[in-house]
C-alpha cells in the first residue's frame, strides 16, 4: 500500500485581506447580562373522587402543551397540587389549554416566583 505525497498548502489569505484585519480596532468585550422575562407561578389542584382519578387528570396534563411548564407536584389527599412555571402573557393561553386538558382543575392566584425557590 503506497501512501499519497504530501505537499504544503499555502496561505490562503491575500496581502491585502490581512492588512484590512489587522486595521480594524477591536472593541474592549463588555460584559452581557442575560435578559430575565419575569415569569409567574400558577398553582393548580386537579381534583378526583380517588387519587388515583388525581393521577389519571395529571397523567393528562403533563402530555397537554402545559406539561413542560410543571415544575412542581404535591398530592393533598384526594387532590393533586400542580406549579405551572408560566410567562404572564402566555396566562390566557394557559387558561384555555388547561380548560380544555383538565376541565376539572381549581384554579388559583397568579403570583410573581421568587427565584429563590425557583428551583
Amino acid at each position: 500500500m503506497q501512501l499519497a505525497p504530501s505537499f504544503a498548502v499555502p496561505d490562503s489569505r491575500s496581502a491585502a485581506s490581512a492588512s484590512a484585519s489587522a486595521s480594524v480596532a477591536r472593541r474592549p468585550s463588555a460584559t452581557i447580562l442575560p435578559f430575565r422575562a419575569p415569569r409567574a407561578w400558577l398553582d393548580i389542584a386537579l381534583n378526583g373522587k380517588t387519587l388515583a382519578q388525581s393521577r389519571t387528570h395529571l397523567a393528562g396534563l403533563l402530555h397537554s402543551a402545559l406539561g413542560v411548564y410543571v415544575t412542581r407536584t404535591a398530592e393533598r389527599g384526594d387532590s393533586i397540587v400542580v406549579r405551572l412555571d408560566i410567562a404572564p402573557e402566555d396566562f390566557g393561553f394557559t387558561l384555555h389549554t388547561l380548560l380544555g386538558a383538565v376541565p376539572e382543575a381549581t384554579i388559583s392566584a397568579l403570583r410573581a416566583r421568587a427565584d429563590g425557590e425557583a428551583r
